[in-house]
C-alpha cells in the first residue's frame, strides 16, 4: 500500500475493499479474468487495475479499493 494512504488511513471512515496488484500479496485482489470475461484476459489480470468501457475491458494503473464506512 503507499506510504501516502498508510499514513492517513483511519479504518472507522474506511474499509479497504480491494486492490489492483497482480501477485496479490494482499489477497484483496476482486476478480481474476478468465477467457469468457474477454480474449485479453491474461493482459488484464497482470499489473495495474481494470475498467470496463462499452462492451470492452481496459487497464489502468494499480489502484487501492476503498469504501467510505456509514456513520453510526
Amino acid at each position: 500500500m503507499p506510504v501516502t494512504f498508510l499514513d492517513k488511513h483511519n479504518p472507522e471512515q474506511f474499509e479497504v475493499m480491494g486492490i489492483t496488484d497482480r501477485d496479490d500479496r494482499y489477497s484483496l485482489k476482486t476478480k481474476k479474468y478468465t477467457l469468457a470475461d474477454a480474449s485479453n484476459y491474461n493482459d488484464l489480470n497482470g499489473e495495474g487495475g481494470v475498467i470496463r468501457v462499452g462492451s470492452k475491458y481496459k487497464r489502468t494503473y494499480r489502484r487501492l479499493l476503498v469504501k467510505r464506512v456509514p456513520s453510526q
